[in-house]
């Protein structure tokens, strides 16, 4: 004889797929920290090159999965094999961009091993300098979306050892 009300709440957790990441940028002096690198002084522009300390040109580089292969929970982005070098005390960009049928809050989980700064919409949501492993969802975040298309940027910080991102 009592009212029954039910609550739902929706959780997505696809995994983001399609990236496109600049890097590697040489951090100073061997430590994290939060020094800003081109990526993130202006909007993405996936032509733009960006002039590595060592003379050489970075560029945005689309990285996907497979065609076929099925979208994991966690789709990571190797940043090693990436690059093809192991690169310690560096830092890298991973930007993407995400519809939303209306404004809504939301959470991004985050698979980051070392720092992690996040912008949405071109406003910094997070600044994290701290050592950690990567691990599926240790970096959870509150974000607000937009009606239509939001850009999302991430700059994953690197101290030594496998350099994981996924989202």
């Amino acid at each position: 004889g009592l009212p029954l009300t039910a609550r739902c709440s929706l959780a997505v957790n696809p995994g983001i797929p399609r990236w496109h990441v600049a890097g590697p940028f040489m951090l100073p002096a061997g430590i994290v920290t939060n020094i800003a690198f081109p990526p993130e002084q202006e909007p993405p522009d996936w032509q733009r090159l960006f002039a590595a300390p060592d003379g050489t040109q970075l560029t945005w580089r689309r990285e996907e999965v497979p065609p076929g292969q099925p979208l994991e929970a966690d789709h990571l982005i190797h940043f090693s094999r990436l690059f093809r070098r192991q690169a310690n005390f560096a830092a890298a960009y991973a930007a993407t961009t995400c519809s939303s049928a209306e404004a809504t809050p939301a959470v991004l989980a985050l698979g980051a091993s070392d720092g992690v700064q996040v912008w949405i919409n071109g406003q910094c949501v997070l600044t994290d300098l701290q050592r950690r492993e990567w691990a599926p969802g240790n970096v959870r975040v509150p974000i607000d979306l937009v009606r239509g298309d939001n850009t999302l940027l991430i700059k994953s910080l690197h101290t030594d050892g496998l350099w994981f991102l996924s989202g």
